[in-house]
């Protein structure tokens, strides 16, 4: 998951921000940084945000 500040969430890695290099990010990742915290985190979102959902294969 792509929070709205930019972190990249995936279930079993740490979180990386989008802006950031991630071996020298200076900011603190969301606690938890995992996808564990998703549903709680897509509740508190405003009620006029836009949800994409993406498969993306490599």
């Amino acid at each position: 998951m792509l929070t709205v500040d930019g972190w990249w969430l995936e279930g079993g890695l740490g979180a990386v921000h989008a802006s950031c290099d991630p071996g020298s990010c200076p900011h603190d990742p969301p606690k938890p940084p995992e996808w564990q915290g998703s549903e709680a985190y897509l509740a508190d979102l405003p009620g006029d945000t836009i949800l994409v959902r993406l498969h993306c294969h490599a």
